[in-house]
């Protein structure tokens, strides 16, 4: 859990560079609360989300945790 109170869990952590901010990413999601409740999956629709990181293109806890993963990186 970091100091905003995202919570994310590391699944799958590869040797890559981090996103910085305005770079441009392809983010596959889902966004859920910690009952379990799914609020949003691009999974579902088989789309990842393509988004510039860091500018507001997403709620904030979007853009921390994308900032805090490796490309490639799965959490």
């Amino acid at each position: 859990e970091t100091d905003s109170g995202l919570r994310y869990k590391v699944i799958q952590k590869v040797d890559g560079k981090k996103a910085e901010t305005g770079n441009m990413v392809s983010v596959h999601y889902k966004g859920q609360l910690a009952d379990g409740t799914v609020l949003d999956s691009s999974y579902k629709r088989n789309q990842p989300l393509d988004c510039q990181v860091g500018v507001g293109q997403v709620i904030p806890g979007c853009d921390e945790g994308i900032c805090l993963l490796n490309v490639g990186d799965k959490a």
